[in-house]
């Protein structure tokens, strides 16, 4: 099963771009192939949108993609087929994507698409990117440098205050049999740890502080920046001392990211 969504923090722009739009992915028959894509969307010429498949997201894919396809812009639901960039593995000849691409991108504009088997993994980079840019002299966590805003668990070493970033394996909130609709939302924590070893009180504070910011960061002011993929708080914990570090004070909030565009990819075309 795999996720289609607009990443939309990823974009040049950091907004949602309604010009183009993927509703389906059709990968090779082969089922060894089958396998997470990126979509990288930009501008070719005044009316040629050019797509590159990637393995991986990463800026300007240049050699890296897999396959490629120029599409004239227009307003009518398309289905575009791509071709192998030369011998790059694995073969994806025959991938196709189904959408209406009607916008070229700006000069220099970039747009992601994703479609991946671990949405939750794209939802917690993005987190810690949105984190990071509020990190600066006077801003709302200024007091967490950026390189200790991570992905991954609070045990590995970092310096305090630090900000982690988990998530856990989905719920299925509606299926199909058909292989047209799947919803899934992922359990997502973020966790804040300070040291508390002198000074636990000034460390509670803080600590609460902090987790204020980050609720208002990720529920309020980035809460439209994600797209269709709905994020949104269903609690928190703490501050309180951390079980397996008694000396770190932590506290957690949680929250869901949905997505509800969930494919199967064992029939293609889908009904």
């Amino acid at each position: 099963m795999r996720a289609l969504f607009e990443d939309v923090p990823s974009n040049s722009t950091e907004a949602a771009n309604s010009g183009i739009v993927i509703d389906q992915v059709g990968v090779p028959a082969l089922a060894a192939n089958k396998r997470d894509l990126w979509f990288y969307f930009t501008r070719s010429d005044a009316s040629t949108i050019l797509v590159r498949a990637c393995k991986v997201r990463e800026i300007a894919p240049a050699g890296a993609y897999i396959a490629s396809a120029l599409i004239t812009a227009g307003a009518s639901r398309q289905t575009v087929v791509l071709s192998r960039n030369g011998t790059k593995t694995p073969d994806m000849t025959g991938l196709q994507i189904v959408g209406t691409f009607s916008a070229v991108p700006a000069v220099s504009a970039y747009y992601w698409w994703a479609y991946t088997s671990s949405p939750d993994l794209v939802v917690c980079d993005n987190i810690v990117t949105r984190l990071c840019e509020y990190t600066g002299a006077g801003q709302s966590l200024d007091a967490v440098d950026a390189v200790d805003i991570f992905v991954g668990d609070d045990t590995e070493a970092r310096s305090l205050p630090a900000i982690n970033v988990i998530s856990q394996p989905a719920g299925v909130l509606l299926s199909s049999d058909t292989g047209s609709c799947m919803s899934l939302a992922f359990p997502i924590e973020v966790h804040i740890g300070v040291a508390s070893l002198d000074t636990p009180a000034g460390a509670w504070r803080t600590s609460r502080s902090l987790m204020a910011a980050v609720e208002s960061i990720l529920h309020d002011e980035c809460r439209r920046s994600y797209g269709e993929t709905r994020l949104y708080r269903t609690g928190a914990q703490g501050p309180g001392p951390a079980a397996s570090q008694p000396t770190v004070m932590v506290g957690v909030v949680s929250l869901n990211a949905e997505f509800h565009h969930v494919w199967r990819d064992d029939i293609y075309p889908r009904g």
